[in-house]
Parts: C-alpha cells; sequence; structure tokens
C-alpha cells in the first residue's frame, strides 16, 4: 500500500493482511492532509516504488 502526497512520489506503508477470503486491511498514519492511497500488487513488502498498475485509489482530503 502506498500514500502519494499531491506533488510528490509515492511512499510505501506497507503491506496488508489478508484473509483466507481475500478480504484486506490495514493500518497506518500519515502526517499529509491531501494524498492518494494506491494498492498495488508486488513482489515483496520492501518495494521502493510502485512496479504495477494500482488494483485501487482513493483520494483522501483530512480536514483535522
Amino acid at each position: 500500500m502506498w500514500v502519494q502526497p499531491r506533488g510528490g512520489p509515492p511512499q510505501n506503508v506497507g503491506a496488508m493482511t489478508l484473509t483466507e477470503n481475500l478480504e484486506g486491511s490495514m493500518e497506518t498514519t500519515t502526517p499529509h492532509h491531501r494524498f492518494t492511497v494506491l494498492v498495488t500488487a508486488e513482489p515483496g513488502p520492501q518495494a521502493s516504488q510502485p512496479t504495477s498498475a494500482p488494483v485501487f485509489t482513493s483520494e483522501v482530503e483530512r480536514t483535522e
């Protein structure tokens, strides 16, 4: 999973945990208030940049 702040590169924030039903979840924190969440299929959790197209993206804008 990646967090990409506006105007910046994607940052690896960890790997999702999947259940046997392939339902995923993950918790993380970020100091950014405006960012995009990207989920990609990577060969391992230590990827320094996305190596494939996202399977999910979502724009986030926090107001706090």
